[in-house]
């Protein structure tokens, strides 16, 4: 196994915006495993997050914005979020392209196949990350081309793939390709939903956001004036953000 993870990451600057930690890296499972390294956090660089104050912050510092009350602290947050949503995203569709080893075959990319049949993708959901992390450094955009017309691909149904993984995908392509703006693309991810819910339940998988989220999203895209931003989305905010709303409620309506 290790003779198929050893697989060397090249500089990815100028492929995914993400570089990792040096020019050249080697990943081996074997001692991965045998060290607990955590896939998310040490290849990723995510890290936990409330869900729920980061979608009531990000609406509510976008109002604040429109009356240039925000302190700079929207762009801020959308930075941040871009970044880690970006990571998430790349991670959590290269660990549902392992489920095409056994419902697809012959229709999907070259590459993909390989990847699979190799080893590169296997069937644990954690060890494909790490092999996805190795081919979207080595090929870029070309990967997740790839991995967009996997999942348009007849295999792809079911509690598998499909449509919903596609638009995933797809977004994280349009946000690479600068089609989408880094705050378009959070609030686009803020509503997407894989075959089971909201496709943050990959890693982020926290109960309490299950039906509270979708709640706060709904307010945060629907929000008319500020007595209803004060209702419905200052309840979630987080500390930092309801301060600075209070600061500002007086100009803003």
């Amino acid at each position: 196994m290790s003779g198929i993870w050893n697989v060397e990451i090249n500089d990815t600057s100028q492929k995914t915006g993400k570089a990792p930690t040096s020019p050249h890296k080697t990943i081996d499972v074997a001692k991965w495993t045998a060290k607990k390294k955590n896939a998310a956090s040490d290849l990723w660089d995510l890290e936990h997050i409330d869900l729920v104050n980061a979608c009531a912050d990000f609406y509510l510092l976008m109002y604040l914005e429109i009356y240039q009350a925000d302190e700079g602290k929207f762009t801020d947050h959308v930075t941040r979020l871009d970044e880690l949503f970006s990571s998430y995203t790349d991670m959590a569709i290269g660990g549902e392209l392992r489920h095409a080893k056994k419902k697809g075959a012959k229709t999907i990319p070259p590459m993909i196949r390989k990847a699979l049949a190799g080893g590169i993708l296997p069937t644990s959901r954690k060890s494909a990350w790490m092999g996805w992390y190795a081919l979207r450094s080595r090929w870029g955009l070309k990967a997740l081309e790839w991995c967009v017309e996997t999942y348009s691909k007849p295999w792809a149904a079911g509690h598998y793939g499909g449509p919903k993984w596609g638009k995933i995908a797809d977004t994280l392509r349009r946000r690479e390709t600068g089609e989408y703006s880094p705050q378009m693309f959070v609030d686009i991810c803020w509503g997407l939903e894989h075959n089971g819910g909201t496709y943050f339940g990959k890693y982020w998988a926290d109960i309490t956001f299950g039906h509270t989220l979708p709640a706060v999203l709904d307010a945060g895209r629907n929000v008319t004036d500020a007595n209803m931003a004060d209702s419905t989305l200052l309840p979630y905010a987080s500390a930092d953000v309801a301060t600075l709303w209070a600061a500002h409620r007086s100009e803003i309506m």
